[in-house]
């Protein structure tokens, strides 16, 4: 099937544009509305309060979310505020335990007999490379991944749209 091309005005922008037959404009009383309609989306990634949702949307979304979360996160690690095997504060550990570890898939095994308090050190295979660790109840250390995380995060609250989300945001180690 031929895509055909569509040429309007906006006229608040005042250029010409050529759009797929994808997007179509609607003509409202005052102004011009895209509207997306397209099979790559499911139903529910469109949906927005009766409206119509694009992808760019739906990513905007997403990274509002995990933005914060990210940015605890290098702060933790990337800056001098805490050294190798110092406990976090009790508000970022209180963030951590909160917000991003339940999210990561083997959340329970790691947290084992029970979450006493969150450790930033050197990861055990890559001794460069900083990460969180839990410190169990027990006293073992068990470190996790925070990217792991946020991608659990984003396939629970997002999960129509969480592949592509990932597969564009997150760079594949394996």
């Amino acid at each position: 099937m031929a895509l055909r091309a569509l040429i309007c005005i906006i006229p608040k922008q005042n250029k010409l544009h050529s759009l797929r037959t994808a997007h179509l404009y609607h003509l409202e009383p005052t102004r011009f509305e895209l509207w997306t309609h397209s099979s790559k989306y499911t139903s529910d990634q469109l949906q927005e309060q009766g409206g119509k949702k694009t992808w760019k949307a739906i990513e905007s979304s997403i990274l509002q979310e995990i933005r914060p979360i990210k940015g605890l996160i290098r702060k933790i690690l990337h800056t001098p505020k805490y050294k190798d095997g110092e406990l976090l504060s009790l508000e970022d550990e209180k963030e951590i335990i909160e917000k991003v570890l339940p999210y990561h898939p083997h959340a329970q095994v790691k947290a084992g007999c029970g979450v006493d308090s969150i450790m930033v050190g050197q990861h055990p295979q890559f001794g460069s490379t900083r990460c969180l660790f839990i410190i169990r109840k027990n006293g073992q250390r068990e470190d996790f991944s925070y990217k792991k995380c946020l991608i659990g995060l984003i396939r629970k609250k997002y999960p129509s749209s969480a592949a592509k989300f990932i597969d564009r945001h997150f760079k594949q180690s394996n």
